[in-house]
């Protein structure tokens, strides 16, 4: 413990911290001190100050130094701060890899680290040289101003075949090193072509800021109109690290399809928009999202929503009940830039406000998808069979009365049906181990409490019953089977 701090010592006495908070925090110069707004809650006139080794914010008591910072921005451990602040500044701490091994992988992570960052700092030169006029034109053409793009580093690949790897080589790098960036292809003559040529690119970061991807823009008649770094998209939401405080202000995440849509939105003044990269919302994704905001909105484009609103993703919706997700489909045909251009922020916001619950779009769109004749299909072979495997009764419940609401089949029926779907799956499975299982054995009988249930529900009348609180204990808490589920359905009806 006695390396780890001293590892500690050292990180804090080498991390100007006013740069750190600097980059998620406008900072002014009042006296000897830089001050700002605060980025742990909501303020108009600067109380939160920053000092040589601490920050204290006169508002909200926030109190810290940069380890607890970067704790509180990235959702990390302690280790994993002093990690993260180390490769950020380049501060030698060997105390915090537990053997050589990982010490020799910290140096290999560190080093393609460097070439990322060297390869952003090309692609910017090259977007403001005369080579790259051609790419700046095509960016102002969507609305960007120079600052906005010199902001988020917006850059340039030249058209030619090698040229970042010559440049690369120049620097020391090899040829596997910058394939392992997605920056180079390596074909098997052995000659080695730039992975980028004639786009235009957007640094990529994961949420703790480090560059670890590029996002590249065709600027001719290329059949791939976008073409991104390999990097795992399931757990890195583009724009995360640069809209978190904005999140956290406006208590709202906005995930749209790709960076395109987020930056367009940011440039709209919604800088509390991130995206998913045309993949569905992950549970990653909404673990990160958790951390930063408690309501999110999914807007996606019209021709595409249904594909990015899965089943998956409602499991994973509903095993993160801290967030509320909402979905705003945008018209057919459009997408957040299209939409922005011809309606304008308000008209959003107004598509914002009529969003529906993640829950009720991903089952409607479902639903949707099939003609009227074909709903039981569906509920027999994906809806049911999705509900049966949650585990939660509740959420069962929840599930049931939704399917009810959206299909008009009676919440009563629905549950009958997942218990016979239920029952039959067991049954099968007994069927597995015990061929030799008699026919009257898979008959099921009622418990004593079930008898007396049975005996009340039929010699009461149905004033004297709450029937939707009784069918919601019978079909989800009960799991009554064949035959009893048949006769507790005739007498509710």
């Amino acid at each position: 413990m006695s390396e780890v701090n001293s590892a500690k010592r050292r990180i804090l006495q080498g991390v100007p911290l006013e740069k750190l908070i600097g980059e998620t925090v406008k900072l002014q110069k009042k006296g000897s001190q830089y001050a700002g707004c605060c980025p742990f809650h909501n303020e108009k006139t600067p109380s939160f100050y920053i000092y040589t080794d601490n920050y204290h914010c006169f508002g909200c008591g926030a109190h810290g130094d940069a380890i607890s910072f970067v704790r509180e921005q990235q959702g990390l451990g302690f280790i994993d701060a002093l990690k993260w602040l180390s490769k950020k500044y380049g501060i030698s701490a060997p105390e915090l890899e537990k053997n050589d091994r990982n010490s020799q992988a910290w140096r290999k992570e560190a080093r393609l680290s460097a070439i990322m960052n060297e390869s952003q700092r090309f692609f910017v030169k090259n977007l403001f040289s005369q080579k790259g006029r051609a790419c700046l034109e095509y960016l102002l053409s969507r609305g960007f101003s120079q600052e906005f793009i010199k902001e988020n580093g917006f850059g340039f690949a030249p058209n030619h075949r090698d040229v970042l790897y010559r440049y690369l080589s120049s620097l020391g790098y090899t040829s596997k090193e910058l394939e392992l960036c997605s920056l180079a292809t390596i074909y098997d003559n052995g000659k080695v072509y730039d992975f980028f040529k004639n786009r235009a690119l957007v640094p990529i970061k994961d949420p703790s800021g480090r560059l670890i991807a590029f996002g590249g823009r065709a600027l001719d008649d290329s059949p791939n109109k976008y073409k991104n770094s390999k990097y795992d998209k399931a757990h890195n939401l583009f724009g995360l690290y640069d809209a978190r405080q904005h999140i956290r202000k406006r208590h709202r995440a906005i995930v749209c399809e790709g960076y395109m849509d987020a930056l367009q939105l940011w440039n709209y003044g919604i800088k509390e928009s991130v995206a998913c990269q045309g993949t569905a919302l992950t549970a990653a994704h909404m673990r990160q999202l958790k951390l930063v905001t408690n309501k999110v909105y999914l807007l996606f484009d019209g021709d595409k929503a249904g594909l990015n609103a899965s089943l998956k993703a409602v499991d994973d919706a509903l095993n993160t009940p801290e967030v509320e997700f909402r979905v705003a489909h945008l018209p057919d045909g459009m997408d957040p830039d299209s939409f922005l251009r011809i309606e304008g922020v308000d008209k959003l916001e107004q598509l914002i406000s009529r969003s529906r619950s993640l829950l009720d779009f991903a089952l409607g769109m479902k639903i949707r998808s099939v003609h009227s004749g074909a709903i039981p299909d569906l509920l027999n072979r994906e809806l049911l069979p999705w509900v049966s495997r949650v585990e939660d009764q509740l959420k069962q419940s929840l599930l049931i009365n939704k399917l009810a609401d959206l299909t008009g089949i009676s919440k009563n029926r629905l549950g009958g049906q997942l218990r016979v779907l239920s029952s039959g799956s067991r049954t099968t499975h007994h069927r597995a181990d015990s061929p030799k299982l008699q026919k009257n054995q898979m008959v099921s009988t009622l418990r004593h409490t079930e008898k007396d249930l049975f005996g009340h529900l039929f010699m009461s009348s149905p004033d004297e019953v709450d029937i939707e609180k009784t069918v919601d204990f019978i079909s989800m808490q009960l799991q009554i089977s064949y035959p009893w589920d048949a006769a507790f359905d005739a007498v509710i009806e």
